[in-house]
């Protein structure tokens, strides 16, 4: 099978119809399982031709992978949190993404939400109030946080 992927991907490439071609594939050595990577590379020269180079991509298989985990666990704890709670753009205060508490608590549908922003006349004014007074309150007690760690840091530093 992979021999088969290897000679179909090198024809492409000395045929002139791709450039590159990348294959990963595993391999088992010692009870351990390593990835690897094949890539064909053409020629820019007349006489045509292919580099072929090996390349062991384990780690940065696992460490997408780790990545990956870790994304899904904080968009788990994100969604789940029985708290409401949204993801806006600073720039533009976009709603970027919403959890189910928020949704239940105000009443939008996920799309309604995303189609909004965090800004005077999009929102209702209830809704309004509400997000801007957790806001406001969020960002107190961030700045109450940020001020206990600059005094502990700095007494670390004396």
């Amino acid at each position: 099978m992979a021999i088969h992927v290897c000679s179909e991907k090198l024809s492409l490439v000395l045929g002139g119809q791709e450039l590159s071609q990348d294959l990963i594939y595993p391999t088992i050595h010692n009870g351990i399982t390593e990835h690897w990577l094949f890539r064909l590379v053409a020629i820019s020269h007349q006489s045509g031709g292919a580099v072929l180079a090996h390349f062991d991509v384990t780690q940065q298989r696992k460490t997408v992978q780790a990545l990956a985990d870790n994304l899904a666990s904080f968009k788990l704890l994100f969604d789940r949190h029985p708290h409401p709670m949204w993801v806006y753009d600073r720039t533009n205060l976009q709603i970027l993404e919403i959890n189910v508490a928020a949704l239940n608590r105000y009443g939008y549908t996920r799309n309604q939400f995303l189609k909004m922003k965090l800004e005077e006349g999009v929102l209702n004014p209830t809704l309004g109030k509400q997000i801007l007074a957790s806001l406001e309150e969020d960002n107190k007690r961030a700045a109450t946080i940020v001020k206990s760690l600059r005094s502990i840091f700095m007494e670390g530093e004396s």
